[in-house]
Parts: C-alpha cells; sequence; structure tokens
C-alpha cells in the first residue's frame, strides 16, 4: 500500500488518516470507531478536514462508513471498513509477492550453480 499509494490514489494526508484508522484495529469482526476529533488531533489537522478526507475515501471505495446512530438525538462515533481498500491493494501486493518470489528463485538459482573449485599448480607462479 505504502508503495503503491500514488496508484491507489491516496496524498499523505489520506495515508495518515488510514494509518491511524488502523491503529484501532484490533480483531476483524471488531471495526474501528475513532473520532474525526481524535484522528485530526493526531494528524495535526481541523477535524472538518478530516470528515472532507474520509467523504473522499469513502467516494473511492478505499474505505466504508457505517454510522451508528443511538438515539433520535445524536450518533456515535462510525465504524470503518478497510474492504475496498483491501480489495484494491490486493492486485499490487500479489504483483509484490510474485517480484519477491522471483528474486528468490533467481537467487537460489545463482547459488546452486557449480563454481570453479580452486586447484594449486605445482611450480605455478605465485
Amino acid at each position: 500500500m505504502i508503495e503503491r499509494q500514488e496508484a491507489l490514489g491516496l496524498d499523505a494526508l489520506d495515508m495518515n488518516i488510514i494509518l491511524h484508522l488502523s491503529h484501532y484495529w484490533w480483531t476483524p469482526d471488531n471495526l474501528p470507531y475513532p473520532s474525526v476529533e481524535r484522528i485530526a488531533k493526531a494528524v495535526g489537522v481541523i477535524p472538518r478536514t478530516v470528515q472532507k478526507r474520509i467523504k473522499a475515501l469513502h467516494e473511492l471505495g478505499i474505505i466504508e462508513r457505517e454510522e451508528r446512530r443511538h438515539t433520535r438525538f445524536g450518533s456515535d462515533t462510525n465504524k470503518y471498513s478497510f474492504k475496498g481498500l483491501i480489495e484494491k491493494a490486493t492486485p499490487f501486493a500479489e504483483e509484490k509477492l510474485a517480484e519477491i518470489a522471483e528474486r528468490q528463485k533467481a537467487k537460489a538459482e545463482r547459488l546452486s550453480r557449480k563454481k570453479p573449485k580452486l586447484t594449486v599448480v605445482p611450480g605455478g607462479a605465485a
């Protein structure tokens, strides 16, 4: 994801927000739900900036927001899912894994080649 952030359409602030959200994601079935204010404070921007960037990430299909309304007078913090990001980053991850496997294969082939043995020729020049 970091190596392909531009290809994913992410800028530095988007990456900061995603990393901060992922910091709160402990188990697959318990999605993160930090407040916009907490994210804003952590990344050094105002809450409205975070709201706009989260909306843009949602529109890009990178993250999904789940509103948590408890009463008709108020709501709790949103839950965030990375399903879209995972789907979009998977081809890049597979490409990276293939590159790593190819490098490992090439290294193994290089190491397995017979190396010429050093022999001492009697009476040879020193």
